[in-house]
């Protein structure tokens, strides 16, 4: 893990003065950083940028940009359209769907979803969990957290897409150089309603698949199938 390792979004330039704040200022002081010592700043978007502390102040540390690395995204892209789960079930899913590399999360209302909206406290959430993720597992990219409609109103999509199927009709993950992008729909704690079903097959254009023999509970299927994403090489 990365430890010495803060988030800011900011393009970071060389030679730059930047400063780290609030959440991310906290974890500097834990870890009782002085004037002088070396950091490493990520922005999100594929910069990782050396420096070192200029000055500490209350608030706040100044940092001095001295060199930056900028690192190609994850391939292949892929997006986990997901049908909004209870909040236990989506911390997860974000923490770890960031690990494994995946390019964003479309969240959207299912028929069956116990839950139907996202606050934007539950959306700060979702992105600290993110954030902390992608620094522990070195990665340089931030997911983009996004609020998607229901099934029906969405456009066509450009890539290839699946959904998490429990029917006869469902086949095994075998997309091996499937390409870029892919998108996996994850249906709710209940499933997807008939109608989603017909809408993920005749407007979407979606695959259905079996992720596993067994029946998943939501959180294992969304990394499951994000795994498989992952892989597709």
């Amino acid at each position: 893990m990365p430890e010495n390792r803060y988030y800011l979004n900011l393009p970071l330039l060389p030679g730059e003065k930047v400063l780290i704040k609030e959440l991310e200022f906290h974890h500097l002081k834990v870890l009782r950083k002085k004037r002088g010592d070396p950091v490493e700043l990520i922005n999100g978007k594929g910069i990782l940028a050396k420096g070192s502390i200029l000055a500490l102040e209350k608030s706040h540390a100044q940092v001095v940009v001295e060199s930056v690395h900028r690192e190609n995204p994850f391939s292949p892209k892929f997006i986990l359209a997901q049908a909004i789960p209870k909040w236990n079930r989506l911390e997860p899913i974000i923490e770890k769907g960031t690990e494994l590399g995946c390019f964003a999360f479309w969240l959207f209302p299912s028929e069956n979803s116990e839950k139907k909206t996202i606050t934007s406290t539950q959306l700060q959430r979702m992105e600290h969990l993110s954030i902390s993720a992608m620094k522990q597992c070195g990665r340089l990219y931030l997911p983009e957290i996004k609020l998607m409609p229901t099934l029906e109103k969405w456009p066509k999509l450009e890539g290839r897409v699946f959904f998490g199927d429990l029917s006869p009709q469902s086949i095994p993950w075998k997309e091996k150089g499937a390409g870029s992008p892919l998108f996996f729909f994850i249906g709710p704690e209940s499933g997807f309603s008939a109608s989603e079903r017909a809408s993920l097959l005749t407007h979407l254009l979606a695959t259905p698949i079996s992720l596993h023999p067994h029946t998943l509970r939501v959180d294992t299927a969304a990394i499951v199938a994000m795994a498989f994403m992952s892989t597709s090489h």
